[in-house]
């Protein structure tokens, strides 16, 4: 039971953040401040990718980075941006690694009872977890599903790190290519 309220407390929080990311979206507090910032290109990469690895920054994050790499080298923007998701990624992960891991393993457990989910109990799928947490991640898709992935894998945290900075560079790399060709 007691899983069960940290969950619904836990949606909750995501509720509340959805409606604050809302907020900052209407009145274009992020848009603003990356308007700031990509006058620098150091820090306007750093601060695009700091804000590729949240559910509520993707897209204004993908937005900056196609913005910053028109002007500058995108290998350049994705090294430095991969060192801002990286560290947002980080955060992530510290802050709710245990939650996460918690949950999901209470949810797996509630699935194995369900025959629908019947295939989950299976020891092999387990290796799978941080595979599909490092697509997740190199993808423009928002962080926290892979996060929660790698968590669950009790992956160690220079591995992490490690990890993060080289998919994240990847991904942005790809989409600063990609505007900088299409635009």
């Amino acid at each position: 039971m007691k899983q069960k309220t940290k969950l619904f407390k836990n949606l909750l929080t995501i509720a509340f953040s959805i409606i604050i990311a809302i907020l900052l979206a209407e009145t274009e507090i992020i848009q603003k401040i990356l308007l700031q910032t990509q006058t620098s290109e150091i820090l306007g990469s750093f601060f695009s990718g700091f804000l590729f690895t949240s559910i509520f920054t993707t897209a204004i994050s993908m937005v900056a980075i196609g913005e910053i790499s028109q002007v500058y080298s995108p290998i350049y923007v994705a090294l430095i941006g991969g060192l801002g998701a990286m560290l947002g990624d980080f955060i992530i992960f510290k802050l709710i690694r245990k939650n996460i891991s918690a949950e999901a393993e209470y949810i797996l457990k509630e699935a194995k009872q369900s025959k629908i989910f019947s295939f989950l109990h299976l020891k092999t799928l387990r290796w799978l977890m941080p595979i599909v947490g490092a697509v997740i991640i190199i993808s423009p898709l928002p962080d926290e599903l892979g996060l929660a992935f790698l968590g669950i894998s009790k992956i160690k945290t220079k591995s992490f790190l490690l990890l993060s900075y080289s998919l994240n560079t990847v991904g942005i790399l790809i989409i600063g290519l990609l505007a900088r060709n299409i635009f």
